[in-house]
């Protein structure tokens, strides 16, 4: 599993596309909106679309009439008959899901999301039957994949809808000790959303947070379903350059989940190796997603790869880290510069996995635990510190020169 580093953001897998929506707009990290503001904005990846979204019709009368029978029937976990069914169907339709896309409720997306999960743990968890939690499953995969699809509604409404694709699960866990099993028939839908050239950025950004649940969850199982997700995820990892209309910021963040996902499914093949170890070695590249790709090299198992050079591994991540060591020259972070040299100590440790020309990987890996040894001696100061990794930079940077002329 990918390292919870300095970094990385902060916020919760179920607020990061709200946040990285704010930075496909801002084009930067530091100004990323408040995940109110940033369901309320207007991404830039809808430039010039028309300022009227739609708006499903929602029947407010039914909240009024039937709620409290739905709640009976979501207890039950079974229709009483076809008539139940109906109603329930309605409810939904006509007005729990539909009002998604209005815009007096956009302020209240994160809201109607926590509901349904409820409603969907409800009828899903004890000893009641499953007919009601699975109907509800299927019917909410259909509204909200043909929602976040586009069709005129608001960018909010669809990321919304993207996530909650993402958060269906076959079975609910019971407490907050147990795991939940992923829904098989979401992951398809979270696919096709990051492989659809017509999708918005934001949208694909929120199904990549639903694939990365389905990887930590143990959904992505099956070597199709492995195939199918580092189909649609891997160009972001090899796009060096920023697409027109899309931030560096934005660009970044959506190679950084594309790289942690695949080091989450953890399978590697010289294309997937290429293309991590392309982008750690980018210097132009924001740290954050070169330290996603690093963790993913580590997080790779190299068994069955073949005859993989261990060498075009450790020259980007040795580049990596003299560049991380460079970037605190003029004023130290202890935690940042840490946590960058935690992430390419995991990926050279994988790279020390690799059967051909990994002495050097490994001679590296004995140096960056070294230099993150240093950071646990509290009495060294910043100057001291600095004086013992420069000493290890440099030998660093021998190593490059060596491995990158042989």
């Amino acid at each position: 599993m990918m390292l919870t580093s300095y970094h990385r953001l902060g916020p919760s897998a179920a607020l990061w596309p709200v946040v990285a929506l704010g930075l496909i707009v801002a084009g930067s990290m530091c100004c990323a909106p408040s995940v109110a503001k940033a369901q309320e904005s207007t991404p830039s990846d809808t430039v010039g679309a028309p300022q009227s979204w739609r708006e499903l019709p929602v029947d407010e009368e039914l909240r009024k009439t039937i709620r409290i029978q739905v709640s009976r029937t979501l207890l039950a976990g079974k229709f009483a008959n076809q008539q139940e069914r109906e109603v329930f169907d309605r409810y939904y339709k006509q007005y729990a899901l539909a009002r998604w896309s209005r815009a007096e409720d956009r302020n209240k997306l994160t809201d109607y999301r926590k509901e349904h999960r409820n409603n969907l743990r409800t009828a899903g968890t004890g000893s009641r039957p499953a007919d009601v939690h699975d109907y509800l499953n299927t019917l909410t995969l259909d509204f909200m994949s043909k929602l976040a699809a586009g069709d005129g509604f608001h960018p909010a409404a669809r990321v919304n809808a993207m996530l909650m694709v993402g958060e269906l699960s076959e079975k609910e866990a019971a407490s907050s000790s147990d795991i939940p099993e992923v829904l098989p028939a979401a992951l398809p839908e979270l696919v096709k959303a990051v492989e659809s050239p017509e999708q918005i950025d934001s949208v694909k950004v929120a199904a990549m947070v639903g694939i990365l649940r389905h990887a930590r969850l143990d959904g992505v199982k099956s070597q199709a379903a492995q195939g199918a997700v580092a189909k649609a995820v891997l160009p972001l990892v090899q796009a060096k350059a920023v697409p027109a209309g899309r931030s560096l910021q934005g660009h970044a963040w959506m190679r950084s989940q594309a790289a942690e996902i695949l080091g989450e499914i953890g399978q590697a093949s010289p294309t997937i190796v290429e293309a991590l170890a392309g982008q750690v070695g980018e210097k132009n590249t924001p740290f954050f997603a070169r330290c996603a790709a690093a963790e993913a090299l580590g997080n790779l198992s190299y068994s069955g790869v073949g005859n993989l050079d261990a060498r075009k591994l450790a020259v980007p991540l040795a580049q990596f880290t003299v560049d991380a060591c460079e970037a605190e020259a003029e004023k130290l972070h202890r935690g940042r510069l840490n946590a960058r040299l935690l992430s390419a100590e995991l990926g050279m440790k994988g790279a020390a996995q690799v059967s051909t020309n990994a002495d050097a990987a490994r001679a590296l890996d004995t140096i960056l635990r070294r230099m993150l040894e240093y950071f646990e001696d509290r009495n060294l100061s910043d100057d001291e510190l600095m004086s013992k990794i420069g000493k290890d930079r440099a030998i660093i940077e021998q190593a490059l020169g060596r491995m990158s002329a042989g």
